[in-house]
């Protein structure tokens, strides 16, 4: 029986990833290790956890003493390294985060790999690898950097980043291959192009534009909408990673493309499109609107779902003209191919959305841990329940306003785990030190929590008391949950 090691697996294509290749292969373990940080969620993977084939472990891949336990605990056969931090535009906000998550962490468990996994010295001085171990690293397409209208990138295209994100992870593809260079380590990389299907996080372009659709919300574009993407449906991106990690040829590069391009606004025009066929074709999916408009039969209206919905926004920094991958290498070497063409995989995936509202409602609410951007262009940063404006499990939230979402990671994260007076001095001390960009803050407490300290700015919350930096006392409303 193979031992896997899957590093960021509650994520997107991670927890995908371990659900194929459980139903797939009989002869496997698999041991999840997950940070759980903002694109990681523990209910996306929770029924394929029985502590027998699927175990969970939380922790950090920086964490060098706990890969190391887990090395020695587990015996792995292979890792594969999906632990990421991945969103660009945080990375263009938060640059040190990805830097040493996506680097350092893949260095981490490089190293507990080679303690692990070399057996001795051969004459010549370079390590003898245990049989049939394999590190395989994760990576993309931007690590080539853009194309123009025409070409497509190959596995000798030289990396070329443009973004903090990008430049992270060729920086971590690159110590994979040094590891092999120097040690004749036994590694393996995938560079794929955007994948899409369920479970994918909802800030990312399909979902989010899927979720802003249902809330009846209007459905941001940046630029002009011209930027190209390659489409991988995500079972497609597993399946050729399952081959990779058993099949494929120590120290090389795969692409994994889905022969899929297409603009963002063509993207965004065909989800519309693709979504209203749907609630026409089976009007009960209608149900899940929170925009319910009747129209002249007294049905829910989808009238309103159309193009009109979309609005152009600033561009962002460094943003990549064309991405595009040729395959063939994967294709020749492995047998593999993209099996599922966007305009099928759409509607795969907005049906598995529509069928499972509550995985949606779930990450983006109670203990979960994310930021968004409102429409007055802030970012807000927070652990808590937003359709009850509640705390989660029994614990008071902080919520941090400000137009920098480094600023709001760093002081939410920190602010959280203090008792009302620290965080209240912290966000007093910064203020001072940031005159022209001051943050403010909103605590949500019981009441026992609230009369124990000194703040004349609260307002009743239900059952909870929202206490407040001055600066909000005339901003703040409590409306009813229920409408």
């Amino acid at each position: 029986m193979k031992t896997y090691l899957v590093t960021g697996a509650a994520g997107f294509i991670g927890a995908n990833y371990i659900k194929y290749i459980l139903g797939k292969h009989s002869d496997l373990r698999v041991v999840v290790l997950d940070a759980l940080t903002y694109a990681g969620n523990l209910g996306t993977i929770v029924s394929d956890i029985d502590n027998d084939r699927c175990i969970f472990v939380k922790g950090d891949v920086c964490d060098r003493s706990m890969a190391e336990e887990l090395f020695a605990k587990y015996k792995f056969d292979y890792v594969v390294n999906f632990a990421a931090e991945s969103h660009v535009d945080r990375s263009i906000e938060n640059p040190q985060l990805f830097l040493t998550t996506n680097i350092l962490g893949t260095q981490n468990l490089l190293d507990a790999a080679r303690r692990a996994w070399v057996a001795g010295k051969d004459t010549q001085g370079y390590p003898l690898w245990r049989k049939g171990v394999r590190f395989h690293q994760v990576s993309t397409d931007e690590v080539y950097g853009s194309l123009g209208i025409d070409g497509y990138f190959t596995e000798d295209t030289p990396v070329c980043p443009h973004s903090p994100y990008s430049a992270s992870k060729a920086s971590a593809d690159m110590v994979v291959m040094a590891y092999h260079d120097t040690y004749k380590m036994p590694v393996t990389i995938s560079r794929c192009s955007n994948n899409y299907g369920p479970f994918h996080f909802p800030e990312k372009l399909i979902p989010l534009i899927i979720k802003n659709i249902l809330e009846g919300k209007k459905l941001p574009v940046y630029g002009d909408g011209s930027n190209v993407r390659d489409w991988l449906y995500v079972e497609d991106h597993c399946k050729a990673i399952d081959l990779i990690v058993r099949q494929g040829t120590d120290g090389e590069v795969y692409n994994v493309g889905g022969h899929n391009e297409k603009t963002n606004l063509d993207i965004v025009k065909l989800t519309i499109a693709t979504i209203r066929q749907l609630m026409t074709e089976k009007p009960e999916y209608r149900t899940v609107l929170k925009k319910k408009e009747k129209d002249a039969q007294g049905a829910i209206s989808i009238d309103w779902i159309n193009e009109g919905l979309i609005t152009f926004v600033k561009d962002r920094l460094g943003h990549d003209l064309r991405y595009a991958i040729d395959p063939t290498k994967i294709t020749r070497e492995l047998g593999w191919y993209p099996e599922t063409k966007f305009e099928n995989g759409i509607v795969k995936t907005i049906e598995w959305y529509l069928n499972n509202q509550s995985w949606v409602e779930e990450v983006t609410s109670g203990d979960y841990q994310r930021y968004y951007i409102a429409e007055d262009g802030k970012f807000y940063h927070h652990i808590i329940d937003p359709k009850t404006n509640f705390p989660a499990t029994h614990f008071h939230s902080v919520t941090i306003i400000t137009e920098n979402s480094a600023v709001a990671d760093a002081l939410s994260t920190t602010i959280f785990t203090l008792p009302y007076e620290e965080g209240s001095a912290l966000i007093s001390k910064y203020n001072q030190d940031h005159p022209d960009k001051p943050v403010s803050a909103v605590w949500l407490m019981d009441q026992a929590q609230a009369n124990e300290i000194k703040n004349d700015h609260q307002l009743v919350v239900g059952n909870y008391i929202a206490v407040y930096t001055e600066d909000l006392k005339d901003s703040l409303v409590v409306k009813d949950p229920a409408k």
